[in-house]
């Protein structure tokens, strides 16, 4: 189900004219229209805040997926992605430094691709958050971790003889 249509069935099932919705959440009506009609997406937060003054929430789940029937380039990705988060765990310098690198290529990619708006939300919400939700991402085998490496910021992040290695186990 799309953004547009997800919103105005949570807004339509509590009852609430977008006006209303509009009150409760802090978003404008305006752009709570925009919303609903697919002229415009909102950031993930402001549809949580959306959905939230609907009494609903966003549960995103993904069908675990064994590493065996992923494709070579996921498996590859998967691996570096297993690295990037055994270095997230080693200590606090290496953390900050890695995550600063995500968060600085994260800006880039948003100036490069506009279009890529819910992945940069995401990452966003995960570089700003909980390690151990970051950690889960980056070593999920559940499609939505999958597709969210596939944009991952930390592209590059692990060094070169690290991905060489990587490119190579995971043939």
């Amino acid at each position: 189900m799309d953004t547009s249509r997800l919103l105005r069935l949570a807004r339509e099932r509590a009852g609430y004219s977008q006006s209303l919705l509009a009150r409760l959440s802090g978003v404008a009506q305006p752009k709570v229209s925009a919303y609903e009609s697919g002229r415009e997406s909102p950031t993930t937060r402001t549809l949580t805040r959306l959905l939230d003054a609907c009494g609903a929430d966003v549960r995103l789940t993904g069908t675990r997926i064994p590493e065996a029937f992923m494709d070579r380039g996921a498996r590859r990705s998967l691996e570096i992605h297993k690295r990037i988060a055994a270095g997230l765990l080693t200590d606090d310098e290496t953390r900050l430094n890695l995550v600063r690198r995500a968060s600085e290529v994260l800006v880039v990619a948003r100036a490069k691709n506009p279009f890529g708006g819910l992945w940069h939300d995401w990452w966003s919400e995960l570089l700003e958050g909980p390690l151990d939700e970051l950690i889960a991402k980056l070593v999920g085998e559940d499609s939505h971790s999958i597709e969210l490496r596939a944009n991952s910021p930390f592209v590059g992040a692990a060094v070169d003889e690290q991905t060489e290695t990587v490119g190579n186990e995971a043939r």
